[in-house]
């Protein structure tokens, strides 16, 4: 699962978790929100499967959340994503029309609120 001494995923597992989240959004706007969540719960296995986790993913597991219309499941990848540590902030997701469906969910304001 490593490539060298810099505990980088193996590239099949950074393409399932880079490309879910469009593969996501194509399945349901095809109408098949089932084989979306299915889709979405593999690639959050395999992510967090990897070695060496980083932000973005927990970012692109929020987006897909939001296709799907799981505010809390969404929330959740975003509490995690902070957690690791990133240059996204409570300011950037305020911001960041992605998460307009979250605005007002209680959970979304207080992580808007944290440092």
């Amino acid at each position: 699962m490593t490539r060298g001494n810099r505990g980088w995923a193996s590239p099949s597992a950074v393409v399932v978790v880079v490309n879910f989240v469009a593969v996501c959004f194509l399945t349901v706007a095809f109408g098949a929100p089932p084989a979306a969540r299915a889709q979405t719960d593999t690639a959050i296995v395999a992510m967090r499967n990897v070695q060496r986790q980083n932000y973005y993913e927990y970012l692109n597991a929020a987006r897909g959340e939001i296709a799907l219309g799981d505010a809390e499941r969404a929330i959740t990848h975003l509490e995690s994503m902070r957690k690791l540590g990133s240059h996204i902030n409570a300011a950037w997701l305020s911001l960041d029309p992605t998460f307009v469906p979250l605005k007002g969910n209680p959970r979304f304001e207080k992580l808007l609120q944290t440092k």
